[in-house]
């Protein structure tokens, strides 16, 4: 293995390693599913102690780039997106400053009566309805998610619009709404037949549940989101100061 290290730089030296290992994952010199050398192989090669090497592969396993398996070694794994949380975006926008490219699939919009959860959370009457829009959303063409949205009338969006761009421009640029904040909750689960059929995983594969109520600037709850993620496609990330 070929990599310089700077001992007088200011970069601590696992970051060395860690940048040097990710820059030859990148360029196609460790594969999806491919070995990184041992432990002790990078510590003599590099002449660096076990606890640089640990700290660098550590870098490396928060960024979701390789995984240990116990008796097999450290593996070079395709990595996860990751939606940064709490800054409240529509998911096209999240992707899109990220450089992914993103693509949805309308499954379908139907005005319905909402069943109880969304009713309540919504704080609507037994008569008010909803519309419900479900869509297949697609990162780099792979299928990452399943979104289903739940618009109270009161908004005022048309059923006939076209919903496979994001639908907080189409709200604030074309229905003037002012969307301020949002409350979302995580939970995981194993997928059900239709969701996996949908997201071409198996039955019972790990999934993450997301469920987001959103907010104008009036306090008026105007969307209720249930979102099904690829629990081995995609991660939620939180940074938390105190």
């Amino acid at each position: 293995m070929e990599m310089k290290l700077d001992s007088e730089a200011p970069t601590p030296l696992y970051h060395q390693v860690a940048r040097k290992l990710e820059e030859e994952i990148k360029n196609g010199k460790y594969e999806v599913g491919d070995k990184l050398p041992p432990e002790k192989d990078l510590e003599k090669n590099l002449n660096v102690s076990r606890t640089t090497v640990r700290k660098a592969l550590d870098t490396l396993l928060q960024k979701g780039l390789i995984e240990r398996k116990r008796g097999v070694g450290t593996i070079v794994v395709e990595p996860k997106v990751q939606e940064c949380l709490p800054q409240l975006q529509s998911f096209t926008e999240e992707m899109s400053l990220r450089g992914y490219s993103v693509n949805s699939k309308v499954l379908g919009v139907n005005k319905i009566k909402p069943k109880a959860n969304i009713q309540n959370a919504l704080r609507l009457s037994d008569e008010e309805e909803v519309i419900k829009i479900e869509r297949i959303r697609f990162i780099e063409e792979q299928k990452l998610a399943l979104h289903t949205a739940y618009i109270p009338n009161y908004v005022g969006i048309s059923i006939d619009e076209d919903f496979s761009g994001s639908l907080y421009k189409k709200l604030e640029n074309e229905y003037k709404v002012e969307i301020d904040e949002g409350k979302t909750t995580i939970t995981s689960s194993i997928a059900t037949e239709k969701e996996a059929n949908l997201l071409d995983i198996e039955k019972k594969d790990p999934i993450l549940k997301y469920d987001r109520l959103t907010f104008n600037k009036k306090g008026e709850e105007i969307e209720f989101v249930e979102g099904v993620y690829r629990a081995d496609k995609y991660q939620f990330k939180v940074r938390l100061k105190r």
